[in-house]
């Protein structure tokens, strides 16, 4: 079941629209509000507390630790080039790839934390 919007959806392009021109703007921002918004807006149509509260958590902790405020440039280029895979599958209702997208996506926050280490 779609539970996502046309509204939802242009709000996800815009999203991303937004980081891009962060990024590639002089000088360069870290769009942490757009990356926190964008994962948000994907599941808030699932009205589930838990998952909203696990969401909320881990954003909590994800600025609690300062990745909100550093990051490698490259690693940033390719954490937004796999949301734009993942906003263009869910706009297309691309299941298969959205969740490629995604998955690969979930793995870079492990190769961040263990190349810091």
């Amino acid at each position: 079941m779609k539970l996502l919007t046309s509204e939802d959806h242009e709000k996800l392009k815009a999203l991303v629209k937004r980081a891009w021109e962060k990024l590639r703007g002089t000088p360069i921002e870290i769009p942490h509000s757009e990356h926190r918004e964008l994962h948000l807006t994907v599941y808030h149509r699932l009205n589930n507390p838990f998952v909203a509260g696990l969401l909320q958590s881990y954003w909590n902790a994800y600025e609690t630790v300062g990745l909100n405020f550093f990051t490698d440039y490259n690693y940033l280029t390719e954490v937004w080039n796999y949301h734009q895979q993942m906003v263009d599958a869910i706009c297309t209702n691309d299941v298969e790839a959205g969740y490629k997208a995604l998955s690969e996506h979930t793995d870079l926050i492990h190769q961040l934390i263990s190349s810091s280490q």
